[in-house]
């Protein structure tokens, strides 16, 4: 579908913030001072009301409505999204150990949901993003398979000294989320390209959506 709004890439606003009854005209200067202050090529600002869709959406700059754009850490919202929806078709337990719902001979307390909240105690991103017993999720290693890294990640004997039991601490990101896909991958039977196609680009239709490792 057509969005309901875009730009001619001046920053000139073209959508439906009429029909949405809601005055947007403020953001205009407040993100172009914002682009110009910290030297940026641009911006885009899209507000999605869950009865009414996009209803307010304009860009600034080299951005645009046909721009491909890396979401980075948005991408934990699609990842828990995909894990959510195994949930609702029964094929996953959000609260409950992995290793009970898993044929993965290993075994560990961490559950789904600790995962996708940055809650599992495995190492995060920080300090130090390059952790060197989780590099596979950045490089591929072994048969660079999603569910050789994941498993690789959670029953890593060289991260003992760093590992903290679950809920006790939030850990930013890292490695815990290649685990996610990996259980996702493992409860689904599907691999993970499978799994985005099928919870988000065919039935919502969402063609511009592209998920990989962008190293």
């Amino acid at each position: 579908a057509d969005p309901a709004g875009g730009t001619d890439g001046s920053g000139e606003t073209v959508g439906s913030e009429e029909a949405a009854g809601s005055d947007f005209s403020a953001i205009d200067g407040i993100v172009q001072d914002f682009v110009t202050d910290n030297d940026l090529n641009g911006a885009a600002v899209v507000v999605v009301e869950p009865d009414e869709g996009i209803v307010f959406e304009q860009y600034w700059g080299d951005f645009s409505a046909d721009r491909p754009s890396l979401i980075a850490s948005a991408s934990k919202m699609i990842s828990a999204g995909v894990l959510l929806r195994l949930a609702d078709e029964g094929l996953l337990e959000m609260d409950t150990p992995i290793t009970e719902q898993l044929d993965w001979e290993d075994d560990s307390p961490v559950t789904p949901a600790q995962l996708v909240s940055n809650s599992s105690g495995l190492v995060g991103l920080l300090p130090n993003p390059t952790y060197a017993p989780y590099l596979c999720q950045y490089v591929a290693q072994g048969s660079g398979s999603l569910s050789e890294c994941g498993q690789s990640i959670l029953f890593n004997v060289d991260d003992d000294a760093d590992v903290i039991p679950p809920d006790t601490s939030f850990r930013y990101g890292g490695g815990q989320w290649q685990v996610a896909g990996a259980v996702a991958e493992a409860a689904s039977g599907k691999t993970w390209e499978e799994l985005i196609n099928e919870t988000y680009v065919e039935p919502c239709g969402v063609d511009s959506l592209a998920y990989n490792n962008h190293y």
